[in-house]
């Protein structure tokens, strides 16, 4: 498993309103998501490295607010985080697998991965 070192900088959530599809009438539930947005660096091709702050869906089926709080109480706080790779018509990225949890990084265990 793949693992990111990053800081969280924010727990999103957007409400969805219940919808019903117009021509075959399905109905979609109304939902609650949640994202974290996980800033982090990445290397380049020429050698550099750019920071990055990228959104990640948090997915949990027990317990979800306990999940997402999890992550809101290390907001600005250095984590790992299990990611997976995904590649969808030629476009990759990542992933936070569902229930994963972070790691603290405390200011040693930082140092010694950079």
């Amino acid at each position: 498993m793949l693992t990111l070192e990053g800081t969280i900088r924010n727990v999103l959530t957007a409400n969805f309103k219940e919808k019903k599809d117009e021509f075959t009438g399905e109905v979609t539930p109304a939902t609650t998501q949640y994202k974290v947005q996980i800033e982090y660096t990445s290397p380049q091709p020429s050698g550099d490295s750019k920071i990055v702050i990228d959104d990640f869906n948090l997915k949990c089926d027990d317990n979800l607010q306990g999940y997402v709080e999890t992550y809101r109480k290390l907001i600005g706080k250095t984590v790992k985080v299990p990611v997976a790779l995904w590649k969808i018509d030629g476009k990759a990225g990542l992933a936070i697998p569902k229930a994963s949890l972070p790691m603290l990084m405390t200011p040693r265990a930082a140092a010694a991965t950079a």
